[in-house]
């Protein structure tokens, strides 16, 4: 791996309502501040297993842009992913990334 060691990765995210949804990977390739590669499983939706490129573009001093191109095994996967609710519990993580960082 480029950059560093792979490593695998294991959180649970839990809502307000206490639900909790797991999730794993490993990270193929990282470039500090400018690229991950990665694989992405939702322990929910198992042996559906996503691959991810990750992008970081410096917007100014202070803000980088995250891109992020999800790859998955078949539009099925995809559409169940993406219909999943993913999308509140990524913006959820990000909200609280941000109050942690303005702290």
């Amino acid at each position: 791996m480029r950059g560093g060691a792979p490593g695998g990765y294991r959180y649970i995210h839990r809502n307000p309502e206490g639900d909790e949804f797991a999730f794993n990977g490993v990270f193929h390739v990282v470039r500090e501040n400018e690229l991950a590669v990665q694989t992405f499983e939702f322990e929910g939706a198992p042996d559906v297993v996503a691959s991810e490129s990750i992008t970081f573009d410096e917007v100014s001093e202070r803000r980088t842009r995250l891109r992020i191109h999800s790859v998955y095994p078949s539009v099925e996967a995809r559409d169940w992913m993406m219909a999943s609710g993913m999308e509140r519990g990524v913006t959820e993580g990000y909200e609280r990334l941000d109050e942690l960082v303005a702290s």
